[in-house]
């Protein structure tokens, strides 16, 4: 995915993901994670590295108290495929080299940032007028209709 002919927006590090995040919604207290404690000893788990393409991830908290995971990821195919293997529709939010999920608060206050939903369930309906585009792997879209 080239950013200069798509103009998906690019962040190549955690701290530009941080700042993207920060400037629209709440994000306190990062701390660099791996992998979601309660998944430690999965396998297949979301977590850093070549399964899922994920070079580093890391978890802060939103006004809420619900948590918010930044995800650095250097091979978006990998993630892709994770995500629709592991059937997270619309759960995760990406641009071209990062992705990153919350509660609804966060979802709600980043829906006209630039970042696309995710999905792969061929019975989720978007509604017209939301940009639909072709994901990186078949079956899946990439949409603004985050709900």
């Amino acid at each position: 995915m080239d950013s200069e002919t798509n103009g998906r927006l690019s962040f190549p590090t955690m701290a530009d993901i941080e700042t993207f995040v920060s400037q629209r919604t709440t994000c306190t207290d990062l701390h660099m994670e791996d992998k979601d404690s309660d998944h430690e000893d999965d396998p297949e788990a979301v977590g850093v590295g070549k399964l899922w393409g994920i070079k580093e991830r890391a978890v802060c908290w939103d006004a809420d108290g619900n948590s918010v995971t930044l995800m650095s990821v250097n091979d978006m195919k990998s993630f892709q495929v994770q995500s629709k293997k592991e059937e997270t529709d619309g759960w995760y939010l990406v641009g071209e080299d990062f992705a990153l999920t919350g509660g609804s608060t966060t979802r709600d206050n980043l829906k006209d940032s630039g970042v696309l939903a995710l999905v792969c369930d061929p019975e989720e309906q978007i509604p017209s007028g939301y940009k639909q585009e072709k994901a990186l792997v078949d079956g899946c879209t990439l949409t603004d209709f985050i709900s």
